[in-house]
């Protein structure tokens, strides 16, 4: 019956088991799946420090309610981190920028806080929303993995807004 939303039970193929295996011998144990993705968007950020502490909150809230809820990680429910943390990166880019700008005005961290939401803070909003919405509308799909997908980027790109209006303002002071 399709009306229990139960995760299906999956084992791991003797290729998955590989590829995981291969991967952690790549990284070497030392590198965390958020950092090339910040070291790209410092560089292309024109030299402004983007930090992934925000970003990677993101990532650990969304994989800690998928493990709660009991979806299986495979790289269908994967895909949404290096989605929803390209989109934050994109959004942690701009804040960061705004903030430069903002800051020289009075250099009052909560005055430039304050018009950093004003600003860029909505733009991100609505941003956020619209695409949370968008990808919601695969929870009316047929395919339990399009349902994953889009559930849960919607919830990582709310936790990535979140994170971004509350911890980033934090590491800039």
């Amino acid at each position: 019956s399709t009306h229990g939303h139960q995760a299906p039970v999956e084992t791991l193929t003797q290729d998955d088991e590989d590829y995981a295996r291969q991967e952690r011998h790549d990284r070497g144990g030392e590198l965390r799946d958020d950092q090339p993705a910040s070291l790209t968007a410092g560089v292309l950020s024109d030299g402004v420090r983007v930090d992934a502490f925000a970003n990677s909150r993101m990532a650990d809230i969304s994989a800690g309610v998928m493990g709660f809820a009991g979806v299986p990680i495979k790289p269908s429910t994967i895909l949404v981190f290096s989605i929803a943390f390209g989109i934050s990166v994109d959004d942690t880019i701009h804040y960061v920028h705004r903030y430069k700008e903002e800051f020289p005005t009075d250099r009052d961290y909560w005055h430039t806080i304050q018009r950093c939401h004003a600003s860029i803070g909505k733009a991100m909003y609505y941003t956020t929303v619209t695409i949370t919405l968008g990808f919601s509308i695969l929870a009316l799909s047929n395919f339990i993995p399009m349902i994953y997908f889009g559930l849960l980027t919607g919830f990582a790109m709310m936790v990535a807004l979140l994170a971004n209006m509350t911890l980033l303002p934090m590491v800039q002071s």
